[in-house]
């Protein structure tokens, strides 16, 4: 929206933010007025992946069959025996994590998404 653009470029830097600590200002003033003020000032916080909710097995069946198939994107880009390893040393006992696992399965839809056209 050009309004918005027009006003955010008329606004002085320190209005916008502050580091390290003091980011989004402007959004967080607006928001103080309609959630708890402990939200805007307490510290970041991500948040994580449902692992818990998804079965380990489930999920690397379908890394298998998405980062290890022959259709698959990843294998052309990168070395498949190490693809391979990978899947292969998840599977084992105490090393699953899906935050190494996701990420790629996730690369991989979107190269297919990205190259099928």
């Amino acid at each position: 929206d050009r309004d918005v653009a027009q006003l955010a470029q008329g606004m002085p830097l320190s209005a916008c933010w502050r580091p390290p600590a003091e980011t989004k200002r402007i959004l967080k003033d607006l928001a103080i007025r309609y959630l708890p003020a402990e939200w805007m000032h307490r510290r970041k916080m991500g948040f994580g992946l449902p692992s818990s909710a998804w079965s380990k097995e489930a999920t690397l069946d379908l890394a298998r069959d998405l980062l290890l198939a022959p259709s698959g994107r990843l294998g052309g880009l990168l070395d498949v025996a190490a693809l391979r390893g990978l899947v292969e040393h998840q599977a084992r006992p105490g090393c699953f994590s899906v935050y190494q696992v996701w990420p790629l399965l996730i690369l991989e839809l979107w190269l297919r998404r990205a190259m099928s056209g």
